[in-house]
């Protein structure tokens, strides 16, 4: 029982640290916008990228590779969102509600 613990473990542990630059990317651009003021936008690619992505990507593909789609759900969530704050980061609406003290 503990081995297979161990196992799950260190599967979960390689695929998901192997996206952790994509990981950073987003919180990067995330945090950029929310700093300069812009917090909608970024709650709502979140919001996208966890219920509308991540979880149905678990969920229709646990039939067929069991628990490693809960393990590469979130590195398809942390991409697809990273993709669409890049979107929207790129776009600079985000810097119009930027306003200095």
């Amino acid at each position: 029982m503990m081995l297979r613990l161990l196992f799950f473990g260190n599967e979960y542990l390689v695929i998901s640290s192997s996206f952790y630059i994509v990981f950073s990317g987003l919180f990067c651009y995330s945090a950029v916008m929310r700093g300069a003021g812009d917090v909608v936008i970024p709650m709502f690619i979140t919001i996208i990228s966890l219920w509308l992505i991540r979880i149905p990507f678990a969920y229709f593909l646990a039939p067929y590779i069991a628990e490693n789609a809960v393990w590469w759900s979130a590195p398809v969530g942390w991409t697809i969102g990273l993709i669409l704050t890049y979107i929207y980061y790129k776009t600079g609406r985000w810097h119009a509600r930027f306003k200095l003290i």
